[in-house]
């Protein structure tokens, strides 16, 4: 269920013989949305995934970055005042990774 702060809901990857689940590796993310989080980064950035589940269903004012699997496109990120998550690993995600922490740890920064 959540907290509550970001509204949406948590449902399982649809599996499939050519995208199976766990979704694994690395794969894009179309950073759709200027973010705190997407701050110079290219909009179509690849990133390292490891999930079965995704969030649907999320307001398009707090989905900022989504990726393509199979026949669906998911919301792998959001964001919302100071609040965000992301679906992959950015501390594996080597450069596109390494940007997205270091934005974050400048947003906590500028916030403080």
């Amino acid at each position: 269920k959540g907290l509550g702060f970001i509204k949406g809901k948590v449902i399982r990857i649809p599996d499939s013989a050519e995208n199976p689940v766990p979704h694994v590796g690395w794969d894009i993310a179309n950073l759709n949305k200027e973010a705190p989080l997407s701050m110079n980064l290219q909009s179509n950035s690849r990133f390292y995934y490891d999930h079965s589940y995704f969030v649907s269903d999320v307001e398009e004012d707090n989905q900022f970055a989504t990726c393509q699997y199979g026949n669906g496109k998911m919301c792998v990120g959001v964001s919302k005042g100071n609040i965000f998550g992301v679906q992959f690993h950015p501390e594996k995600s080597q450069r596109n990774g390494l940007k997205m922490l270091r934005n974050f740890i400048n947003y906590a920064l500028k916030i403080k």
